[in-house]
């Protein structure tokens, strides 16, 4: 089986240095890493460029033109050019431990997808971490400056959610789990079954949660995962235009079960015209 690795990117770039390392030291190899990038100023291959000897995998850029917020559209940009048949989503501001991929891997199923949970790391705590990965210190090391209120929070969500998605299984429960964008993964094929994101989603918000109730109206369940080591979210300054597109969202919460969930302009048929650059890297 094939795994492809998938890492949305808008500037800060530094964060796409860490994502990297964090790839490299994996315990199981991907066989692609896709950097998804939608419209970047900065120029990525400067940034990675002494990074690259080290990647056992094949590095590829999917660049799209700075149009506005676009990340639904870089996604589905991300899903078209990969070879894999798992798709590991994660956005270049989370980092991981060394057997993040490997853990994926053996819970991976077809008819799934896994959304994990992130710690959540304030401006102080992401200063500190990012000093320890420079100096390219152990994961349980890291680990140790997230606090314990938020490693017990995330525990709670973990625990929720598997109570939440296994009653709604059941139709025990009316409404599908909360998805989030940060990290997650499912197989090609399931992500093809709903036609991937919904590119009509534009601005920052609410394109992970649309296609989160879309694959689970669709019967693609959730498959919780805990992780021996959790993923951080590194903190950054939040977006002025985040919480975009309530309106389209609840048209999606509405929708009846047994229908057709594709959206209409996603992965097969791109809503905007502008051609994708792709450029292998290695």
């Amino acid at each position: 089986m094939k795994v492809t690795f998938i890492t949305t990117v808008y500037n800060r770039l530094e964060y796409l240095r860490n994502i990297m390392k964090c790839l490299i030291n994996q315990t199981f190899q991907v066989d692609e890493f896709i950097i998804a990038d939608d419209g970047s100023r900065e120029k990525v291959i400067e940034f990675i460029e002494d990074l690259l000897p080290e990647c056992s995998f094949k590095v590829k850029h999917v660049y799209q033109e700075d149009l506005g917020f676009r990340a639904a559209r870089s996604r589905n940009n991300g899903a078209r050019e990969a070879e894999g048949e798992l798709l590991i989503y994660c956005d270049q501001d989370v980092i991981f431990g060394k057997t993040y991929i490997e853990e994926i891997v053996e819970n991976s199923k077809r008819g799934t997808i896994m959304p994990f949970k992130v710690l959540w790391s304030t401006f102080e705590e992401k200063e500190e971490i990012q000093e320890l990965l420079d100096r390219g210190e152990l994961y349980k090391k890291v680990l140790l400056h997230i606090s314990d209120a938020q490693k017990m929070d995330r525990n709670k969500q973990i625990k929720r959610d598997s109570i939440r998605s296994l009653k709604y299984r059941f139709k025990l429960r009316k409404k599908p789990i909360t998805v989030g964008g940060a990290s997650f993964a499912l197989f090609k094929e399931d992500y093809i079954r709903v036609n991937g994101f919904n590119e009509e989603f534009k601005g920052h918000g609410n394109e992970d949660l649309d296609f989160g109730f879309r694959l689970q109206k669709s019967g693609v369940n959730p498959r919780i995962i805990k992780f021996s080591e959790a993923p951080i979210h590194m903190a950054h300054p939040k977006d002025p235009t985040a919480g975009s597109n309530e309106e389209k969202l609840e048209e999606t919460k509405k929708t009846p079960e047994m229908i057709a969930l594709k959206c209409v302009h996603g992965y097969i048929n791109s809503f905007d015209t502008d051609k994708y650059k792709v450029r292998v890297l290695k």
